[in-house]
């Protein structure tokens, strides 16, 4: 079975998914998008080679923005280059879900 095929946001060249990172809007933060290494994250997700050239073409470009069908996108490259092998959107929503939730006893009816 062939590989699905994705459009990099930057360069626009259609390659086979494995090639590009997904990248999804921060549930946290709407105008933040994080990298989703799994591929799981629900929602819009837009990909990306992950190389620098790539990623500067997708801010020059307004990639994500189209991507996501929002004018509301940081594009800030720095940091979409610094957060980019670190951090995901499981590991921000597992952040906050940590925060959220607790161990105390859940009462019935």
């Amino acid at each position: 079975m062939a590989s699905p095929l994705r459009t990099c946001v930057g360069c626009r060249q259609v390659v086979a998914q494995e090639q590009l990172v997904r990248w999804v809007v921060d549930p946290q933060n709407p105008s933040r998008i994080l990298p989703d290494p799994k591929r799981r994250a629900p929602g819009r997700g837009a990909w990306l080679h992950p190389i620098e050239q790539c990623a500067q073409q997708a801010v020059r470009r307004r990639g994500f923005a189209r991507a996501f069908r929002s004018g509301g996108i940081t594009h800030d490259l720095a940091a979409l280059l610094h957060v980019m092998p670190t951090e995901s959107v499981a590991d921000s929503v597992r952040q906050e879900t940590q925060t959220e939730s607790g161990s105390g006893k859940v009462e019935t009816r």
